[in-house]
């Protein structure tokens, strides 16, 4: 799913690194792998998606060391697995600017609780769970996003938050 994701991407005029435990090419994506690089990616990446497998070696895989490789300006997107972040970590580092906004579609505990601290963190977007469902359009329509955040325009598909969904 990251290799599809990356190179969707790079199809578009995107310039995209990617990082995996090991080596890969991918046409039209920088592809960086093993624990040396990652601190790297990290601290290159203006937006992190992570799209892992929970695994042994992945639960808790954002935590506090990485997010601090990070620029304050960076985006952290998960649409891998919830357990790769660590919820405290992730608001502490948006608490004190170490970054700047998260998109998180899964958690470690689905459905979200209604009074889960997500929910209100002005910096954290919660997104329903379908990134995988719709990945092929889903992809255009973060690029289409992209470019009409960046033009001040509305975006497509947006939560109404007054909701709860």
């Amino acid at each position: 799913i990251g290799g599809l994701t990356a190179k969707k991407f790079a199809s578009l005029g995107y310039r995209v690194v990617g990082w995996s435990k090991t080596a890969k090419s991918l046409d039209g994506v920088d592809c960086r792998h093993g624990d040396p690089a990652l601190a790297e990616v990290l601290g290159i990446a203006d937006y992190l998606v992570c799209i892992l497998p929970s695994t042994p070696e992945t639960r808790d895989f954002i935590n506090q060391e990485r997010l601090a490789h990070m620029k304050p300006t960076s985006v952290l997107i998960n649409a891998g697995r919830g357990d790769l972040v660590v919820d405290q970590n992730l608001t502490n580092a948006l608490d004190n600017g170490t970054i700047a906004h998260a998109v998180l579609d899964v958690f470690r505990q689905e459905p979200l609780p209604p009074d889960h601290p997500f929910w209100k963190h002005p910096g954290i977007t919660v997104t329903p769970h379908v990134s995988g469902w719709h990945q092929g359009d889903a992809l255009l329509d973060v690029a289409a996003n992209y470019k009409r955040l960046i033009a001040g325009e509305p975006l497509l598909h947006e939560v109404d938050r007054s909701a709860g969904y």
